[in-house]
């Protein structure tokens, strides 16, 4: 490694290029000059010094412009496998696959930006729009309609574009506003490319929401908090991202479907919720559970999925069930699963025909009766519909127990 001298000022370069040529600087000093200068930064990719060496063991020699450095080195048959690599991804323009095998390799490759090869972020958005992503912003934020829960399920699930929502807890005039971020990083989400797919196409092929940092499953979000900025929550399910510097998508987590785009058009209102209370009598209960054209309700349950186990209360939703209604154990806590067979008070429901919904959200839960009873109009093949997961909005109930 030859010692190169000392370090050359770029500022000072162009000045003494400048003078060279002729002509004046044009600064604050001198404000008729010919030629300024201007200090723009670095560009991504950008650097200012060459990095001759990888770790900071270098040695003199004999002459004191000429040193040595012990560095790592691969032997060919590990070397050949990474070239090897490097050249197919490389032929497949796989930008991303190049980058993370410079990154797992012992080169002391250590990026600070993300991929910015002009070529590539053409080809990125060429691809995005021949392949007509659809991206959703929805303003919600301070509105607590489940539009994520809905566009999940009226999405066909075999839909593969990526819709993701986003919004804000200010308006985005606001100067504290978390809403330009939100949208910036929400674009970013959408026009993500899949190129680890062989057969390509977008990385998120679902209903999502981006808010305050995460990623998250449509019909996993529940809205906790009307003021601050990390709103939104997914109780029962692990974030599909998580953004700092970086986007660290969890790859395992993703639903991967290609089905071709599609809306589910029709959906049926008669479907209801019944939060129970303490103090709720069973006249109470026949009142909600009397709505003409009532096809489904939503119990709100305690804890695991417990109710009232008196014998009145029961009549009331057996005589629901005999006239056709569809009755779903959902519970009122935030996180964890209904197993309604943990106490007596939950075994009766279970025993009269009401479904235990698992660690379904009631935002879910009720928005996929809406379109399954638009489906089913009998009141079992509801029942059978509605066991099964059919946009990751469930756990199994094999995997909760």
């Amino acid at each position: 490694v030859l010692d190169m001298g000392d370090p050359v000022k770029i500022k000072d370069l162009a000045t003494k290029m400048i003078h060279l040529s002729g002509f004046t600087v044009k600064d604050d000093k001198t404000p008729d000059g010919d030629i300024e200068i201007q200090c723009t930064g670095l560009r991504p990719g950008e650097k200012l010094y060459e990095e001759l060496l990888i770790g900071d063991n270098v040695e003199g020699t004999t002459h004191e412009r000429i040193m040595t450095a012990h560095e790592n080195k691969l032997t060919w048959p590990e070397l050949e496998v990474i070239l090897n690599n490097l050249d197919e991804a490389c032929h497949n323009f796989e930008h991303e696959r190049i980058r993370d095998i410079l990154l797992k390799a012992p080169t002391g490759f250590a990026p600070t930006d993300e991929i910015c090869d002009l070529v590539w972020l053409e080809r990125q958005l060429a691809s995005t729009k021949k392949a007509e992503e659809l991206f959703i912003s929805k303003p919600f934020g301070r509105t607590d309609a489940p539009e994520n829960d809905l566009r999940s399920e009226v999405i066909d699930p075999d839909f593969g574009k990526p819709v993701v929502l986003t919004g804000s807890q200010l308006p985005i005039g606001v100067l504290r506003t978390d809403g330009k971020e939100n949208l910036l990083t929400a674009i970013e989400i959408a026009a993500k490319w899949d190129s680890m797919d062989p057969e390509r196409g977008p990385l998120v092929r679902e209903v999502v929401v981006y808010f305050g940092d995460e990623l998250l499953r449509g019909n996993r979000s529940h809205k906790q908090d009307a003021e601050g900025f990390q709103a939104l929550v997914s109780p029962n399910f692990p974030a599909l991202a998580e953004v700092g510097v970086h986007v660290r998508f969890r790859r395992d987590l993703l639903l991967r479907p290609r089905g071709e785009a599609r809306l589910i058009g029709e959906c049926d209102r008669g479907v209801t919720v019944v939060h129970l209370t303490p103090c709720m009598t069973a006249d109470a209960l026949a009142h909600q559970l009397a709505m003409p054209g009532l096809r489904a309700a939503v119990l709100r349950t305690y804890g695991s999925g417990n109710a009232p186990r008196n014998a009145e209360f029961l009549a009331v939703l057996s005589e629901a069930q005999e006239r056709g209604v569809f009755l779903v154990n959902v519970t009122q806590c935030t996180v964890g699963s209904v197993d309604a067979n943990r106490y007596v008070t939950g075994a009766g429901l279970t025993r009269i025909g009401v479904e235990p919904s698992l660690d379904i959200t009631l935002e879910a839960a009720l928005t996929k009766l809406m379109i399954l009873a638009a489906k089913h109009e009998d009141r079992e093949a509801l029942r059978a519909a509605f066991k099964l997961d059919l946009a990751g909005e469930q756990t199994p109930a094999e995997l909760i127990r």
